[in-house]
């Protein structure tokens, strides 16, 4: 009578999997979301002081105007592999590389980066007076105030 003795799984294996499986490279529709979110916080204009001052009178305000200027909520796995991306399109800009240089999660990375953008862009014009990206269907600039 033999009796069948199954190895216990090897943690190292197991947290290897499970941090590959976690990768935000790997999760492209939401990487492209956040991606999106990003170039969207960045083109939203700073909050003016005379608009805080404003809010100052009512505390609660002040607290709203904070949050509504802080980062999008981009969780940090993603933040942290979006800033490699922009850094790598940069770098490519710069470096002739062939796409043999970049593995597969890094190729993919950057077309749903360059999605994300294609969506801005489609979203999205851009101010004649001080260049700054305004939503599609505004009529004056968020940024100058001028009319686009």
């Amino acid at each position: 009578m033999s009796v069948a003795v199954q190895a216990a799984p090897d943690a190292r294996s197991t947290m290897h999997e499970a941090r590959v499986a976690m990768h935000p490279g790997r999760d492209l529709p939401r990487l492209e979301q956040f991606a999106y979110e990003m170039l969207c916080a960045a083109s939203r204009p700073p909050v003016a002081s005379i608009r805080l001052r404003a809010a100052a009178l009512e505390p609660a305000r002040l607290a709203r105007v904070a949050d509504s200027s802080a980062s999008p909520g981009i969780p940090l796995g993603y933040e942290l592999w979006l800033d490699y991306l922009f850094e790598l399109e940069g770098m490519h800009r710069h470096i002739a590389f062939s796409p043999r240089a970049l593995t597969a999660v890094e190729l993919a990375g950057l077309q749903a980066l360059n999605r994300a953008r294609a969506r801005f862009l489609r979203e999205h014009t851009f101010c004649p007076h001080c260049e700054a990206a305004n939503r599609r269907p505004a009529r004056t600039c968020a940024h100058c105030h001028k009319e686009l």
